[in-house]
């Protein structure tokens, strides 16, 4: 049997530890969780999760803001946006976002119920992603977008 790894990356709020499940009523299981501290009353994660076989596995993530209600994380070639509104409620549209280079990247846009337009422009070593009302891109029954840009 090889080895596995897995590499976590905090993105928000940064803090974070593995912890194993050894304090199961059944007994211990060889199963790990995050383990953050809470903020408050509202606390939110945001953590980039990598497991491979045969070690650990080489992981970079940044946080991507925009200008709406929404956030997430760019990791190597792939995009991953949330709503940040209280119970994942839909974000408003329009809002944009920037991720750093140029390099062509998979899209993937969760919490949205109608259809959205997509643009984009290069300028500065980046990448800025303009998400509007209508278009050719329409949510799947989980409220999930994906594109190619």
């Amino acid at each position: 049997m090889g080895t596995a790894g897995l590499t976590l990356v905090p993105v928000l709020p940064k803090t974070v530890a593995l912890a194993g499940d050894g304090d199961l009523e059944g007994g211990a299981s060889s199963a790990f969780r995050v383990v953050e501290a809470s903020a408050g009353l509202e606390s939110r994660f945001l953590n980039v999760l990598g497991v491979a076989d045969g070690g650990a596995p080489a992981l970079a993530a940044a946080h991507v803001a925009t200008t709406g209600s929404m956030e997430g994380v760019v990791t190597g070639s792939t995009v991953v946006l949330f709503s940040s509104a209280p119970h994942g409620a839909e974000s408003a549209l329009p809002f944009s976002y920037t991720v750093p280079g140029t390099m062509k990247r998979t899209h993937l846009l969760a919490n949205l119920s109608q259809a959205i337009d997509v643009t984009s422009s290069v300028g500065g070593g980046n990448t800025v992603i303009e998400i509007k009302p209508g278009g050719a891109y329409t949510p799947g029954s989980s409220g999930l977008v994906a594109f190619s840009r």
